[in-house]
């Protein structure tokens, strides 16, 4: 097995409801990558966390000379999450932080006005540091929101895209040159 330096991580999205190559995009049709376009850019993704919450964790035990051992854990549930810290912006990002449906295609918004979670399709890649190979793809349905607030100051602002993983029976990650 491969020890790699994970560096860099690549996010697109598509958000639900698009239509992208006849296709509605939905918790059960998420456009392909061909080409790479069907997908929106999160543009420079400065990092990426990923999170597992294990809930309910019962352990089962075995008897063994001496006693009972633990033989295995099983969980009721699992909550993957995870936050984009990115280093640019667009109708998309603006927003999720305004607390808004997504603007129409003149840029008009009504703040406040999201009244349930922003849902699609998240394509992360992640990459070795010393090859620049793809070493992880994941397609997931998730929710978004933009995590903290944004802070407009004369710095370079940096939203937090944060993602919860929903059920889809077509979500799928893949390793690779590993």
């Amino acid at each position: 097995m491969k020890i790699l330096a994970i560096i860099g991580a690549h996010a697109f999205f598509a958000l639900e409801g698009a239509s992208i190559d006849g296709i509605t995009v939905s918790e059960t049709a998420k456009p392909d990558a061909d080409p790479i376009a069907n997908w929106s850019s999160l543009g420079v993704i400065e990092e990426n966390d990923i999170n597992v919450a294990y809930e309910g964790e019962t352990k089962h035990y075995a008897p063994t000379p001496g006693g009972y051992k633990q033989r295995r854990s099983t969980y009721e549930s699992i909550e993957v999450s995870g936050s984009l810290l990115c280093q640019d912006m667009d109708a998309f990002v603006l927003s999720l932080a305004m607390g808004a449906k997504q603007a129409d295609e003149n840029g008009d918004y009504v703040p406040g006005s999201q009244t349930e979670a922003q849902r699609g399709w998240l394509k992360l890649q992640h990459y070795a540091g010393d090859t620049d190979e793809l070493v992880n793809l994941m397609d997931i349905w998730v929710e978004f929101k933009v995590g903290g607030g944004i802070k407009f100051s004369k710095a370079v602002t940096k939203p937090s895209v944060d993602f919860t993983v929903l059920h889809s029976a077509l979500n799928v990650g893949k390793f690779t040159n590993l």
